[in-house]
């Protein structure tokens, strides 16, 4: 039997923006700072993508269908990422503190 460890596998604090248009993509992005962020067009490529980056956080646009959301979210808890939507009729103060806030709690719960 080994006496080496195994070593634990830790991924970036990641934040993937998912179906965000570009005005609000870049407004998440700057709010977000300096986490890392990767943006993708649609929720299937989102899926797609998420057990390979296992991001922190999941910025999904509210447009998204509810098909696509509840697939997003199950996808999310499988990597234990914390899915919010946004939508960019949203008060861009308040929308800030809830990314820095949802960020933080997707921190102290992935440990």
């Amino acid at each position: 039997m080994s006496a080496i460890k195994t070593p634990l596998v830790r991924y970036p604090p990641l934040v993937l923006l998912v179906a965000l248009k570009d005005d609000l993509a870049r407004f998440c992005t700057s709010a977000i700072a300096p986490l890392p962020i990767m943006r993708v067009a649609s929720a299937s490529t989102a899926v797609e993508r998420l057990t390979i980056v296992r991001p922190l956080l999941v910025v999904a646009s509210d447009e998204l269908a509810a098909e696509e959301r509840t697939l997003l979210a199950e996808r999310a808890a499988d990597v234990v990422a914390k899915l919010i939507t946004v939508s960019s009729l949203e008060d861009h103060i308040e929308l800030s503190a809830r990314l820095k806030r949802s960020a933080r709690e997707a921190e102290k719960r992935r440990g």
